[in-house]
């Protein structure tokens, strides 16, 4: 018998996704979302609802608390990388400001989540950082081709 069939009849019919069931394939976006979504299935389960295994607390071994110490510190961290495109020379002031303004609304999102438990916080952070990709991205664009309108 090859090894993928006998590993799939061990395997117990889930309906979830694998992303889902494992803790380490989250990425930082679901750790913003991660209070909303555990109140959500709290709910869920005492109105009986069996969406997933009782034993999972959606991979946050460590508390809320600390998921919100780390969404701080990864903000501050895409902050500085961001900030990479100017500092080795390729790109100019137009991306430099757009990149500071962007990122200080979004470490904005994540000192209040840090400070505050506001139940609405998780899933503005969450929004905001789509706004935010759209906006470091279009920086860069804009960046890119004002020297080519302006002569």
């Amino acid at each position: 018998m090859d090894a993928p069939a006998a590993r799939d009849r061990d395997v117990e019919p889930r309906d979830e996704p694998a992303d889902v069931l494992d803790p380490g394939a989250r990425g930082q976006h679901d750790q913003r979302v991660r209070p909303h979504v555990r109140d959500d299935l709290h709910a869920a389960r005492l109105a009986g609802l069996a969406l997933r295994p009782k034993n999972l607390d959606l991979g946050d071994v460590n508390g809320i608390a600390f998921t919100r110490l780390q969404i701080l510190f990864y903000t501050v961290l895409l902050i500085i990388v961001s900030l990479l495109p100017y500092l080795t020379g390729m790109s100019g002031l137009v991306y430099l400001a757009g990149a500071l303004v962007f990122g200080g609304i979004f470490l904005y999102y994540a000192i209040a989540m840090k400070v505050s438990d506001r139940p609405e916080l998780p899933m503005k952070t969450f929004a905001y950082s789509i706004t935010y990709l759209m906006g470091v991205f279009g920086a860069l664009l804009i960046d890119h081709y004002v020297p080519l309108l302006t002569g």
